[in-house]
Formats: C-alpha cells, sequence, structure tokens
C-alpha cells in the first residue's frame, strides 16, 4: 500500500532549484523554506522564502531575496498519495545586480551594480508525492511576474515535513 498525506494542519518544506530571471545569461541557484498552514483538504495557504545567487561566464551576478504569500488549491484532495497544488499570490523581489557597463575601453569595461525591490504576482503548479505519512518529496514551477516586464521562472525540488 502506497502512504498517504494524514489530516495534517502545518508543513514545513525546503527546496533548491534553478530561476531563470530574464537577465542576461545568469540562471541564479534558489533556496526556498516556505511553510504551509492547510485550511481543509482542498484549501492552502503557503509563506515562504527565496534566496537565489548566480553568475555567468563573464562575472556579472545576481542575489536575489524573496517573500511570497500564496494561495493554494488541491483540486483532488490532500488525502491521496499524490498531491497536485495549483494557485496564486503575491510576492516581493529585492534583487541586487553586478552586470557589465555598456560604456567604457575595450580594455577596461566597469562593472555596474544595481539594486531593485519589487512587487509581483505569482502563478504556482505543485505535486507532491507521499513517502511516508508525515514525509513528502516534490516539485514546484512557479512563475512570477513584476513592473516594467520583469519576471521570474523557478523549478524547484522540495522535501517537506508534516508538523501538526
Amino acid at each position: 500500500m502506497y502512504p498517504v498525506f494524514t489530516q495534517s494542519s502545518i508543513d514545513i518544506r525546503l527546496g533548491t532549484g534553478i530561476s531563470n530571471p530574464g537577465i542576461r545569461d545568469i540562471k541564479p541557484i534558489t533556496i526556498e523554506n516556505e511553510i504551509n498552514i492547510h485550511h481543509n483538504r482542498m484549501l492552502t495557504t503557503s509563506l515562504g522564502l527565496n534566496y537565489g545567487m548566480g553568475r555567468n561566464k563573464v562575472f556579472e551576478f545576481i542575489s536575489s531575496f524573496q517573500g511570497n504569500a500564496n494561495l493554494l488549491l488541491s483540486p483532488f484532495g490532500m488525502d491521496q498519495a499524490v498531491d497536485i497544488r495549483l494557485g496564486s499570490g503575491f510576492s516581493y523581489w529585492h534583487r541586487l545586480e553586478s552586470l557589465l557597463s555598456d560604456a567604457g575601453t575595450p580594455s577596461h569595461i566597469p562593472l555596474e551594480n544595481y539594486s531593485f525591490n519589487q512587487l509581483g504576482i505569482n502563478a504556482i503548479a505543485e505535486t507532491s508525492f507521499a513517502l511516508t505519512s508525515k514525509t513528502l518529496f516534490g516539485v514546484k514551477f512557479m512563475g512570477q511576474w513584476y513592473k516594467k516586464r520583469q519576471y521570474l521562472f523557478t523549478v524547484l525540488l522540495k522535501y517537506g515535513i508534516q508538523l501538526k
């Protein structure tokens, strides 16, 4: 018999993956810490903190911190061996960039540093598989859109523990 999710009210999920912020060819590695509060067998609120960091071959660099608040729906319920969740929410993205300048001479191209704080919206698709009645493994796909045509797409592998 396969393990199934228990009717827990809170779980913690840790994840790691890769992001695509659409800035040059930098693909930051992302770490996510998330707490989920289950309101019933179909509705969950999640609060997450993400940290991402990456560089490319010409030493351009991105470091980011995110806070996410989402509402997720499990259309088939959370009491199966597989939990599929779809949702949306809001995001705060603080990003530091160090990029090559368009100015300068061929022998000396300086790096320019930028800092951004933006609010955006999220779209999430996530699948979790019960390993035991209290642990899970999952995959999360997240798209985020911000002002000034900024975006972030992330794929994460996640491990979770049900607390209560």
